[in-house]
């Protein structure tokens, strides 16, 4: 089950951007009209996989592409297995 953030009732959905750096922090985080962006500095995107996963279709991965396609990668394989 995904994690739903809510707002005044409505369920908001998180974006993500991943950055590489030698630590992970949260560089940034704001509230938008269509949910929340959050701006992740981390040595390798990898490193949120779990994580993002964790959210299901509430989480969308907006950059980098790479890390995208890895997402995307990561749950046709689910889909093969179930």
């Amino acid at each position: 089950m995904g994690c739903v953030l809510s707002s005044n009732g409505h369920q908001r959905r998180l974006a993500v951007v991943c950055v590489t750096s030698k630590v992970q922090i949260v560089e940034t985080a704001e509230s938008r009209e269509d949910g929340y962006h959050v701006t992740f500095r981390v040595r390798y995107p990898e490193e949120l996989l779990s994580w993002i996963l964790g959210w299901g279709a509430d989480v969308a991965v907006t950059e980098p592409e790479s890390f995208k396609n890895r997402v995307s990668e990561e749950i046709e394989n689910m889909i093969k297995r179930y």
